[in-house]
């Protein structure tokens, strides 16, 4: 049936995509004009042309290649392009599923492997009668795993494509999850875990790659912004579903728990199926914008002559070969772009979010607030509400300005967080009972400006910046940072924070200031600029001494 409907999807695009009444221009301005020097497009013929509704009376459903290819090269007014200057009113059906099945593969798993273990650790334990210390690397799986999925994802999608790779990224899923379903050994438990983090890995990689390159470019950073919104909802939901009043205290709930990542997979997996390549990926390997330009009437109600333009650009500049991990090191703009994507994954990472997420309750403990818990609760929800907010400025205000105001916020919350809890720890003496409300206070608004800034734009920005032939290696090199670091944090942030108590937050408003400043001399702007904009402004840049922006 699934397979019907994509045949018969395809016959209606192929037959109409390029006759179509725009809402947006008067009667007689529905006519199309063709541009000088082009040739004009042929008027299709009633009589030869197989007619959509009579083949599906007579069932007759002939091969696709009989059927006439309309001219990809459509002509378009100035008013056109200003009535879908936004983006999302030209987006089909087909884009918001995939976009959503996309997020629901990479940034939702990624936020429920996060919160899969806070509830479940003790019962788990019990279950397989593990030491602390197994345990410890029953935790650490999944980073690990996240780690080599990260790092073969990028030559995946520049060989295999990123539609492929998607698909196939059911496997690590399917694997793991019947490992850890079926644990009857510690071992079972990490082998399944670490498969599960591969998929993790290269979920992560896929959604920073595809998101881009499908979004028109006016919404690009609202879209790219879901990833920040869709993780923070993943963790949530490992939150809401592992609580012993859900999964109990026996040896079932938390199995069938650890299997819940499967289904976000096959969702993802199925609907990708049925669906085509990126456009921008097959203009740039096939040397063919025709077949892009059909691969894009699936994602767009209609055809805009400015993304067929870029389809052609991307066409003419074709490397049938990907670029090398050698090249990216080496090209001075490439390699501006991995530096400064690096740096925002560092940044990201280096900000103190991991720590405060694990060792949340002690943070609010240490800050003098009377209730963790529940101030745990409301910072999650806060962050949350930032993450919505920045999927609307991303594409108003652009993601450099989001990206250093937010550090800056940062660090003034870091600040003020270190001082309530050198009060509340009565190093200094501070006169009235102020220091839970300051600590709380500024916890929030560091989940605020987190939530606005460094949760979704590192991800936003290496998918926007790298050309479409280095974006897969170059996004797996930036997301190879994001992931090392993460597990460096996971490991010694308790042990930072006993050594350099009450003073630990100090370290985080020097590191989010000085990110800041970065920010602002190195970070060129990506919004409402196509990918080959950008190529050409970073290399600009890159030829300066100090690569600065200004």
């Amino acid at each position: 049936l699934l397979y019907t409907i994509k045949f018969e999807f395809i016959l209606l695009k192929m037959t109409n995509s390029h006759i179509y009444e725009n809402p947006c221009l008067t009667q007689d301005q529905n006519t199309p004009q063709t541009p000088v020097g082009e040739p004009a497009i042929k008027e299709t013929n009633p009589e030869t042309t197989p007619n959509y509704g009579t083949l599906l009376r007579l069932g007759t459903l002939p091969d696709p290649e009989t059927l006439p290819k309309p001219l990809p090269q459509i002509a378009l007014s100035e008013d056109t392009n200003a009535c879908f200057e936004n983006g999302i009113k030209n987006c089909s059906f087909t884009f918001f599923l995939v976009t959503l099945a996309v997020s629901l593969g990479g940034a939702l798993q990624f936020g429920f492997a996060l919160g899969t273990m806070t509830n479940t650790f003790s019962i788990i334990q019990q279950s397989l009668r593990a030491s602390d210390t197994v345990m410890s690397c029953v935790v650490a799986a999944n980073p690990v795993g996240g780690l080599v999925g990260v790092v073969i994802a990028g030559t995946m999608t520049e060989t295999l494509g990123r539609r492929a790779t998607i698909i196939l990224n059911a496997v690590p899923y399917l694997l793991g999850c019947f490992l850890v379903a079926q644990a009857s050994h510690y071992a079972m438990l990490i082998a399944g875990r670490i498969i599960i983090g591969v998929g993790v890995g290269i979920g992560s990689i896929t959604t920073t790659v595809i998101l881009p390159e499908l979004s028109p470019v006016s919404i690009r950073g609202g879209v790219g912004a879901l990833w920040g919104f869709i993780l923070s909802v993943g963790t949530l939901v490992a939150f809401a579903l592992s609580i012993p009043e859900v999964i109990g205290e026996g040896d079932t709930g938390w199995r069938v728990f650890m299997a819940f990542p499967i289904l976000p997979a096959l969702f993802q997996s199925v609907i990708l199926f049925f669906c085509p390549e990126s456009p921008p990926f097959i203009a740039h390997k096939s040397n063919d914008s025709e077949k892009a330009a059909r691969a894009l009437a699936f994602y767009r109600k209609h055809l805009l002559k400015t993304e067929l333009d870029s389809l052609d650009e991307q066409a003419r500049g074709a490397n049938v070969i990907p670029l090398s991990y050698k090249h990216i090191l080496t090209d001075p703009g490439l390699r501006l772009i991995l530096m400064v994507g690096s740096g925002l994954m560092v940044a990201q990472q280096l900000s103190g979010i991991n720590g405060i997420l694990v060792y949340s309750n002690e943070i609010y403990t240490q800050a003098g607030v009377s209730n963790p818990m529940m101030a745990v609760t409301v910072s999650g929800g806060v962050r949350l509400i930032g993450t919505v907010v920045a999927i609307w400025l991303n594409d108003k205000i652009g993601r450099k300005i989001l990206m250093w105001v937010g550090m800056f916020g940062i660090s003034l919350s870091c600040l003020m967080i270190a001082v309530s809890q050198i009060c509340a720890g009565g190093v200094w003496s501070c006169q009235g009972d102020w220091n839970g409300i300051v600590g709380l206070t500024f916890l929030l608004t560091y989940a605020t400006f987190f939530g606005l800034s460094a949760s979704a734009i590192p991800n936003i920005f290496v998918g926007e910046a790298f050309p479409v032939d280095a974006k897969g290696k170059g996004c797996s090199m930036c997301v190879t940072f994001q992931w090392v670091l993460h597990i460096i944090i996971l490991i010694s942030f308790d042990s930072i924070d006993r050594a350099l108590a009450p003073y630990t937050f100090f370290l985080f408003t020097g590191i989010t200031f000085i990110s800041a400043v970065a920010v602002i001399l190195f970070m060129p702007e990506t919004r409402l600029k196509t990918s080959e904009q950008i190529a050409r402004e970073v290399d600009l840049q890159a030829r300066k001494a100090i690569p600065t922006v200004f």
